[in-house]
């Protein structure tokens, strides 16, 4: 039976910025790039009309994301995340090489170039065979094929519609006898 851990993301106050010289999920250092990236400021995947708190939700999950990706790469996972499409796997793709500097997290963008084989894939579409150990699901809709994995890690987000989709994800494994885990970010 596939394990579901749903984290949640307590409040976007804690952004980004907030979190400099603090301990990451996997005990390495946030680094001063990750954690001084600021809405507001131009980065990777942010657009300057894009609400400021929508913003800080959006780069706190993401960095979240970081977190669970590398803890679960340290732990030898092959690991998918399952973005809901190619501007948050772009962002994503920047993040993971420069999130911690104490941290290298080998990864590409599904399909990989020349079938490159790298543990962490990210990507919009079903993942390929060989990457059913952890899904870290970051899409809208839950996927079909979530029973392949050993573990899917949902991230919701602290706003309003994202916590109101993780419900709608929450049910979805529960209708389908999974018991998920809560865990508080």
């Amino acid at each position: 039976m596939t394990r579901v851990d749903f984290y949640v993301l307590e409040s976007a106050a804690e952004g980004i910025g907030d979190v400099q010289g603090r301990t990451s999920v996997a005990g390495d250092r946030v680094s001063r790039e990750a954690a001084n990236a600021r809405p507001g400021k131009a980065g990777p995947g942010f657009e300057r009309g894009m609400d400021s708190a929508a913003k800080k939700s959006e780069a706190t999950r993401d960095v979240a994301v970081c977190r669970l990706t590398h803890k679960a790469f340290a732990q030898g996972h092959r690991v998918y995340l399952l973005t809901p499409d190619e501007e948050a796997a772009r962002r994503l793709d920047a993040l993971l090489w420069t999130f911690n500097q104490g941290s290298f997290v080998p990864h590409a963008i599904h399909p990989a170039p020349n079938d490159a084989p790298v543990s962490v894939l990210i990507g919009t579409d079903e993942p390929p065979a060989d990457h059913n150990d952890v899904l870290i699901q970051l899409a809208v809709e839950p996927p079909a094929s979530f029973e392949r994995f050993q573990r899917v890690l949902e991230v919701v987000g602290p706003n309003e519609s994202d916590k109101q989709h993780g419900r709608t994800r929450f049910r979805f494994y529960r209708e389908r006898g999974c018991t998920p885990t809560m865990h508080t970010l």
